[in-house]
């Protein structure tokens, strides 16, 4: 009998932090029968990196993509981080934020979805609903 272990990635821009945030990755993998299968530093702050996590995606080489935080995802190009998770999404990948307890991003009731499939406001008054009503 064949064990199946799933693979996971961790995706991280905090080169000073490296060894905190991979330590985190390896225990919540080690945790939950998921092996590490591979580590991309966005050293550079680059879109070559969401290429390379886009092709890995495409071949299927991870199931599970961990991000440090919450506020990884918004302090660094917000628009490039966005699109890739879109995609992440889209491919049926589980992302989970570390910090500061792991967190799918699903539990958290975010919904992201592409900018041709969000309703646009028009007006403030629409503007103030749609916030309301995230």
């Amino acid at each position: 009998m064949q064990l199946i272990t799933a693979r996971a990635a961790l995706y991280s821009v905090y080169a000073e932090e490296k060894s905190d945030v991979l330590q985190a990755a390896e225990t919540y993998c080690t945790k939950h029968g998921y092996f590490l299968e591979a580590v991309y530093y966005d050293i550079d702050s680059s879109k070559t990196m969401f290429a390379d996590l886009k092709d890995a995606i495409d071949r299927q080489a991870f199931q599970v993509l961990l991000l440090p935080s919450f506020d990884h995802i918004y302090k660094h190009h917000l628009g490039h981080v966005l699109n890739f998770l879109i995609d992440a999404l889209t491919a049926g990948i589980e992302v989970i934020c570390l910090d500061p307890q792991p967190t799918k991003l699903c539990q958290q009731g975010l919904m992201i979805v592409p900018h041709t499939q969000t309703p646009q406001a028009a007006n403030l008054e629409e503007i103030v609903h749609c916030l309301r009503s995230r």
